[in-house]
């Protein structure tokens, strides 16, 4: 299993695996990214693609900036210091995070995602693991983690998308994102493309897919026979509302559907 897709090297070496077939991946279910924030007094918080770029370039570095007051129209914004707390440690949720600034403001940001990031300005930079609990103890603190856990408490902001109305972080706005995505995978393989710049209505953005990556053909039988049901669990309707609740995103039943048959015919 893997969080993210394979590289051309990865798909090489695992097509060393399938001597009479080819790897193909599979989704499983549905990793969003909330951006979360510690405003005491302030329990609601928009933000759009540019803003985010910038703050988290430095660039932006009080809460009552301008371009914050604009999209919160209405809302007291504290005259409080912007505190970046930076996972500095290699992670898909960086990858994830970025991914999206990439691609939704290229300009803003730059073109190419990245894995790991430097610490921004004053704000502490921490391992993936502690910066929800960083951001908690940082008064003007943000930074961007898994939902739940740790999260819990913190504001989560909405993002501008341009959608009609601005999206919250959730299991059902996540799988919204991976419906406006493609398949782009052929033959077995349900490899999908994400839209990250997806202006569709209820669509949360920020999301990546954890994949299995199997054999189409050419399984060891013994092991085929014991990975598949818990392949085919993982994305039967209970387990994807189990994970819902523990903050994952669910994938789009027709897509689930998709994995379901395709697995059934593994040789």
């Amino acid at each position: 299993m893997v969080d993210r897709l394979l590289t051309p090297a990865q798909t090489e070496s695992a097509a060393a695996r399938c001597p009479r077939g080819k790897p193909v991946q599979l989704p499983l279910g549905v990793l969003p990214v909330a951006v979360v924030v510690n405003l005491p007094g302030v329990d609601s918080l928009t933000l759009d693609a540019p803003t985010l770029a910038r703050i988290f370039r430095g660039q932006i570095t009080r809460w009552n900036h301008a371009e914050i007051a604009a999209a919160n129209p209405g809302r007291p914004l504290p005259d409080t210091a912007i505190q970046v707390v930076t996972p500095t440690d290699e992670s898909t949720t960086t990858l994830t995070f970025t991914q999206y600034l990439s691609t939704a403001v290229p300009t803003g940001w730059g073109s190419i995602p990245q894995s790991s990031l430097a610490a921004v300005g004053n704000g502490p930079g921490v391992s993936g693991s502690a910066v929800a609990r960083t951001v908690k103890q940082t008064a003007g603190g943000v930074s961007f983690t898994r939902p739940g856990g740790e999260a819990t408490g913190l504001t989560t902001v909405k993002i501008a998308t341009g959608a009609p109305e601005a999206v919250a972080v959730g299991p059902d706005s996540a799988a919204k994102a991976v419906e406006s995505g493609r398949v782009t995978g052929t033959g077995a393989d349900l490899t999908v493309e994400l839209d990250y710049a997806t202006r569709a209505a209820g669509a949360y953005p920020i999301v990546q897919l954890a994949y299995a990556v199997v054999c189409d053909r050419g399984n060891n039988g013994e092991a085929l026979a014991r990975y598949r049901p818990f392949l085919v669990s993982a994305v039967s309707e209970r387990e994807q509302r189990a994970a819902a609740e523990n903050g994952y995103g669910t994938l789009p039943p027709a897509l689930a559907q998709k994995v379901r048959e395709n697995l059934a015919v593994l040789g």
